[in-house]
């Protein structure tokens, strides 16, 4: 309801003294709201902190843990839900990617491993990490298990990039643990950790190399109710970037702009060459006439990799409220939500991630 107060007062277009002592109320509501909704996420990694300790007692095993990003405030309700897919990720990390004392030592290692927590706002976006210096993710024996599951073809499983084969460790009642234990091997938790994330719109990253550790990144949307946005102009569409993802916006006209092989557009950025996407045509609307000049917003997607992003024009920065598309819409690429605007116009959030993922796809087809 505070959500629909804020549109509203947004459409009163009056400046008067009771207007504008309305609209310090409103925000002042607003903000007590989402001191209710959100919390930091301290708690939660207290209760890993704890796990962490039982198990290397269990284990035997020494394991330092350090966390960051603690102070973060992070909707409850994904809290709640954040607390076991992070523990069967911590348990895994203990158990089967921190190598023995003796192993450690050999290879070069402190006795002691590490584990690291953390948890960052990039973009629109809540990334969730737990990182390990353990001995990586075994290539070789995921291979031959999913061919031995019937999940890869045997003579498919030669061209499976990295990333394919570190989501073979998701699948229903996978592991390579040859026992049984209490902590780990039944093959159950990393299902658990992507039925979680994938129900809460989330996606999982993995990174790992042999010798060197595993990093899991657990990266969900924004669920915060009221942001601050960049609402650009494109064609006669509205839509809304997050400011935490805008670095700059700025003119730009043909000359700024170069081919490369073939298709692939850059923009000379003050010596720096930066990717070019088109906002229209990645979202598949139809420009009539080109225009003479065009807004250049720059972006930084979770990554920390520069785009721009070309816009006919850029209106306004403004707190907005955003509202779910509902299921029907839930597929769709490219944006997260919508809001109302000023006049009733309907505004789209877009997801930077993504829209850079549809435009390389393009460039790829």
């Amino acid at each position: 309801m505070i959500g629909e107060l804020l549109i509203a007062m947004g459409q009163v277009n009056d400046s008067g003294p009771a207007i504008s002592q309305m609209k310090k109320i409103t925000r002042s509501l607003q903000y007590g709201a989402m001191e209710l909704r959100t919390d930091t996420v301290q708690t939660l990694f207290g209760t890993i902190r704890r796990v962490v300790r039982d198990l290397c007692k269990q284990l035997g095993k020494a394991v330092l843990l350090e966390t960051r990003g603690e102070d973060l405030e992070i909707d409850r309700n994904l809290i709640e839900k954040l607390e076991e897919p992070l523990v069967h990720l911590v348990r895994n990390s203990i158990d089967h990617g921190i190598e023995d004392a003796e192993i450690r030592t050999s290879r070069g290692k402190h006795s002691q491993g590490t584990i690291t927590l953390s948890a960052e706002r990039r973009g629109n976006s809540i990334v969730i990490s737990v990182s390990d210096d353990g001995g990586g993710l075994n290539r070789e024996r995921i291979v031959a298990k999913a061919v031995e599951r019937g999940l890869v073809r045997p003579e498919a499983a030669e061209s499976l990039t990295d990333a394919q084969v570190h989501s073979l460790i998701f699948a229903s009642g996978f592991s390579t643990s040859e026992t049984v234990s209490q902590v780990s091997g039944r093959g159950v938790g990393m299902e658990i950790v992507k039925a979680v994330v994938t129900n809460n719109r989330g996606r999982i990253e993995t990174e790992s190399a042999p010798g060197a550790g595993t990093t899991f990144r657990l990266i969900f949307p924004l669920s915060t109710a009221i942001i601050d946005g960049m609402i650009v102009r494109s064609m006669q569409n509205l839509f809304i970037f997050p400011i935490s993802a805008v670095v700059e916006s700025l003119k730009v006209t043909p000359s700024m702009i170069s081919t490369v092989n073939g298709s692939i557009e850059v923009c000379d950025l003050r010596g720096e060459v930066v990717l070019l996407l088109r906002l229209d045509e990645i979202l598949g609307m139809r420009r009539r006439e080109e225009a003479p000049f065009m807004i250049g917003v720059v972006v930084e997607n979770s990554d920390r990799r520069k785009f721009m992003i070309l816009v006919d024009e850029v209106i306004a920065k403004r707190e907005v409220v955003i509202k779910s598309l509902g299921n029907r819409f839930k597929k769709m690429r490219g944006v997260t939500s919508g809001t109302v605007l000023g006049g009733g116009k309907i505004g789209l959030v877009v997801d930077v991630d993504q829209l850079v993922d549809l435009s390389l796809l393009e460039a790829r087809g």
